[in-house]
């Protein structure tokens, strides 16, 4: 599967799979969507193994998730968004991305509660 990349009229950059059926996609981004503490991480790593894992504490700075992101996207990769994104603005950047590469994204929601994500923090702040 190739990908064509084109400027649009206004200068912006296109990118649209060639040959792409309908049952198939090039990638697709997962944005999780919960609390500090809901079990984000958790589900990257058990349901999304497959998926490239993007997380701003671990890659520290904004420059090192953005570049994450785009390579993984320009490799075809599956990728999942593990930050809080509770904000529409923090998840339209990542629906940005998904219309530049021309992938489908989905947004799951991890409702937890509020005791339970309390004491998960208060775990990791200090470990027993």
């Amino acid at each position: 599967m190739t990908v064509e990349t084109y400027k649009s009229s206004s200068g912006e950059t296109i990118r649209e799979p060639r040959g792409k059926s309908q049952n198939h996609t090039l990638n697709e981004i997962v944005v999780l969507v919960g609390i500090p503490g809901a079990g984000k991480s958790t589900l990257a790593t058990a349901r999304f193994s497959t998926h490239i894992r993007i997380n701003l504490d671990t890659l520290k700075t904004l420059k090192r998730q953005d570049d994450a992101l785009t390579k993984a996207l320009e490799n075809s990769e599956n990728v999942v968004i593990d930050n809080t994104n509770v904000t529409n603005k923090s998840r339209r950047k990542w629906i940005e991305y998904a219309k530049k590469y021309c992938v489908p994204i989905i947004a799951i929601f991890i409702d937890t509660p509020l005791e339970i994500a309390l004491e998960r923090n208060r775990k990791r702040e200090f470990p027993g």
